[in-house]
């Protein structure tokens, strides 16, 4: 199942504000090919559930979202071998890692699955809108694409605590230090929600329609569902600083103070960029069709849906 069709439409609502930017970085493509990586940087391919889409770190396990088997695999990073798989909704999507439980987005069945990393079993499923994205401070963020709008739940009750509105079919999330950040799957907007008021305090318009995104603290990594670029924003200022071009759209980006890494899906390439000057660094060949991305201590995790195989790299 291609990633692009588990996303629904969203009808627009009204934002607070659109920023703009007062000057862009554009940083061209290098002219150079991707290059295949050594056995010494891919530790391992590892067979998992049909189309895996996103995957996450945590509990001392990678769990990947498996969208066209309606499961999640658990891999052990000490063996690179799936230890079990979990039976989830229609359609997971998206899987996050915190609060002691892994949390798994069903698309179609608009529902949210709680494994208990403990047993491996799922010990609540909460009716929502559509997927749920991160886990961070204190809460898990659920995008609810149908009604333009971001659900906060409590991870101690499995309750909706808030339902913000005013976010144009939300898509992907991100945790900052003291916001949360939404990319919107069909307009070129990013949102950023204040989680002390539950409000959407900021827009920006990065030029086109935002899919994945990562952050840090002095850095928004936004990358394009049909674009071949991935943008910067200052989150100290909401101004995009920076735009970087890349070989093809990009689905999945995680970033760190050191290095960001893009999945650019249509050609099946991993690309790193450097955060100091905003360049391109280099582009590897990966699987086919690749989608998420994750970070652990010592690899990177890659999610590839047209071969259904996760990649550890050695970054």
């Amino acid at each position: 199942m291609s990633g692009r069709l588990l996303y629904r439409a969203a009808v627009n609502v009204l934002v607070v504000m659109t920023l703009g930017c007062t000057f862009v970085q554009t940083t061209a493509l290098p002219n150079q090919a991707a290059v295949r990586l050594t056995p010494d940087q891919l530790v391992a391919k590892i067979a998992v559930g049909s189309s895996p889409h996103r995957l996450a770190v945590g509990e001392g396990t990678v769990w990947v979202a498996n969208s066209g088997a309606n499961t999640v695999s658990r891999i052990d990073p000490e063996t690179n071998e799936v230890v079990d798989t979990v039976v989830v909704g229609q359609a997971p999507v998206s899987i996050s890692v915190g609060e002691g439980a892994v949390w798994v987005a069903n698309n179609f069945a608009s529902s949210v699955s709680r494994i208990d990393p403990k047993t491996n079993q799922v010990t609540a499923t909460i009716k929502v809108g559509e997927a749920p994205r991160v886990v961070g401070l204190g809460s898990v963020w659920v995008t609810v694409g149908r009604e333009d709008a971001v659900a906060r739940i409590d991870p101690t009750t499995d309750q909706v605590l808030a339902t913000i509105q005013g976010v144009k079919s939300p898509a992907q999330i991100a945790v900052g230090e003291s916001a949360i950040w939404v990319t919107s799957r069909n307009s070129n907007l990013v949102s950023r929600i204040d989680p002390k008021t539950n409000q959407v305090v900021a827009t920006i318009d990065i030029g086109y329609a935002t899919i994945a995104l990562a952050v840090t603290k002095d850095g928004v990594w936004v990358a394009g569902s049909s674009d071949p670029r991935v943008t910067r924003i200052d989150p100290a200022t909401n101004q995009v600083i920076a735009q970087i071009n890349v070989a093809s759209n990009s689905w999945g980006v995680v970033a760190s103070e050191d290095a960001v890494w893009v999945t650019t899906n249509r050609n099946n390439m991993l690309t790193k960029i450097d955060p100091q000057t905003n360049q391109v660094d280099a582009t590897f060949e990966v699987g086919s069709g690749p989608v998420g991305i994750a970070f652990s201590d010592d690899a990177l995790w890659v999610a590839n849906e047209g071969d259904n195989t996760v990649w550890r790299i050695k970054p």
